[in-house]
């Protein structure tokens, strides 16, 4: 009697020698544990399916979390670019996969599965599996490697890209419709205004010795974030990138202020945080740096950070670099950008022309739109027009549509974007891009007659260059930053002899 009590009333890990293997297998492919629900083995379901389930949890307490955050945006791109989440997720997902296949193999094997029928069933699901598996790890390798490059890359190594030919001038008398854009220019087209003449290579001369080691000062120390944006371009004719755009954005979250300053990339003899005087235009250090560790062991675009702070009199915490060369694939891959054009542009050294208002730009008429600087604002207004791109980009990147490229769009972006701000704490730099599309407290060009001298170019060989008045500069600096200014009580560095 107690032995058909038995047989009549299964124990919990029971397991049914009638139900399919095959089908058993099939479900756990679905989900882990169903195959093994399926064959009454309690026990081994409850085992494969709980760590599967723990983990949706917290993956949708992360969601959660990060939806009802103030700052729900800035919190989730910065999960998306943060290296060390993406190789964790790509830890897990490895895991996970191989979890995953346990429990169908498991799952077959704990009922009748002979035949070949039954083999071939398993042997696709686990394929099928391990495919899913193999895109996913894939993807967020991918997506790993780009983000590692955007965060410890060098922006200024690379190979140049091949000389173009130079397009056909127009006939004499020959017009252009403001409304015809694209232009017939090529995106490359390079005006020959802005072509250095007879630029001699860079040295470092004796000058004046720095009055404070601005290596050893804390850039955090002054509670303000400082910020050096820099636009790299590399155009036909030249052997390395230059900073063609060097823009500082000071943030002081006490007082709400936000301060831009501009130096102009003609900048030229001015003196160095390391010594001496640097005979050679500032869009040119950077790269000089990067070629000459033995004198900057920090780097190009830090030695440049370094520098600008040192003239501003403030330490820069962190620098961000776009790269323009870059920057075309990134637009053709999320199929273009909206701006809203604030002033009518006609740029006929490009022959762009642009109204004001909203526009959508193709990948070619986003960089004219981004370089031009004749005739729409000069080089503030390019920088200008350059945040307001990358804010663009940004909204584009959020769409569902370009979300599931998002590999794609890690990798393009590591080829555009460079950066030595902590990833742990990227929000703060998108909450800065936000403020930086609003109009600054107050702004400043360092450019001629206010903030630097000049030489007429029959003096110069046809050098466009100007030399900075670093005492306007830093009374500047200490009239706006106080104690914190760096110059306050130092004596300041004299002109150049030129």
């Amino acid at each position: 009697m107690n032995s058909e009590t038995t047989d009549t009333q299964p124990s919990r890990t029971h397991v049914s020698s009638t139900r399919s293997g095959a089908a058993a297998a099939f479900l756990s492919a679905i989900f882990p544990g169903l195959g093994q629900a399926y064959l009454g083995d309690r026990r081994a379901a409850l085992r494969f399916a709980t760590p599967v389930i723990a983990l949706l949890l917290v993956a949708a307490m992360v969601v959660l979390g990060i939806v009802f955050s103030p700052n729900a945006l800035a919190r989730a791109i910065t999960l998306a670019v943060d290296p060390f989440i993406s190789l964790v997720l790509l830890v897990v997902l490895l895991v996970m996969g191989a979890w995953w296949i346990a429990a169908v193999v498991h799952a077959w094997r704990g009922g009748p599965h002979n035949g070949v029928a039954s083999v071939v069933v398993v042997a696709v699901l686990v394929f099928a599996v391990g495919i899913g598996e193999v895109w996913g790890a894939t993807s967020l390798w991918r997506i790993h490697n780009g983000q590692e490059r955007i965060f410890t890359g060098n922006p200024l190594d690379g190979t140049p890209p091949p000389a173009t030919p130079s397009p056909t001038p127009l006939a004499a008398g020959a017009t252009i419709d403001p409304a015809a854009t694209p232009t017939p220019r090529p995106p490359d087209y390079v005006d020959p205004r802005e072509q250095e003449t007879n630029e001699p290579e860079p040295t470092i001369e004796p000058g004046p010795t720095p009055e404070f080691d601005i290596r050893q000062i804390d850039p955090q120390s002054d509670g303000l974030l400082n910020v050096l944006l820099v636009g790299l371009d590399w155009q036909p004719g030249r052997t390395s990138k230059r900073t063609d755009t060097i823009l500082v954005v000071s943030a002081n979250s006490d007082t709400g202020e936000l301060l831009m300053f501009s130096f102009p990339r003609d900048v030229a003899r001015f003196p160095l945080f390391s010594g001496g005087t640097y005979n050679g235009k500032i869009n040119t250090f950077a790269g000089y740096a990067n070629r000459s560790p033995e004198v900057y062991p920090e780097g190009g675009m830090r030695a440049l950070a370094l520098e600008v702070g040192y003239l501003l009199g403030i330490p820069i915490d962190y620098y961000a670099s776009v790269n323009m060369p870059g920057f075309m694939s990134v637009v053709e891959l999320v199929g273009g950008v909206t701006v809203n054009n604030t002033r009518d542009i006609r740029d006929d050294t490009l022959q762009f022309y642009l109204a004001p208002g909203e526009h959508r730009l193709n990948a070619a008429d986003a960089l004219r739109y981004v370089r031009s600087r004749h005739g729409s604002g000069g080089d503030f207004g390019r920088n200008d027009r350059q945040q307001q791109v990358l804010a663009a980009l940004r909204r584009e990147f959020l769409k569902p549509q370009n979300l599931a490229r998002l590999p794609e769009i890690v990798e393009a972006m590591s080829q555009l974007l460079s950066t030595d701000f902590p990833p742990s704490q990227i929000d703060q730099l998108l909450q800065l891009a936000d403020e930086v599309e609003d109009e600054p407290s107050e702004s400043w060009i360092f450019k001629y007659p206010q903030w630097a001298d000049h030489l007429r170019r029959t003096e110069t060989g046809g050098r466009s260059v100007i030399f900075l008045r670093m005492d306007r500069i830093a009374a500047m600096s200490i009239e706006r930053f106080g104690e914190k200014s760096l110059w306050d009580g130092r004596p300041v560095p004299p002109p150049p002899t030129r």
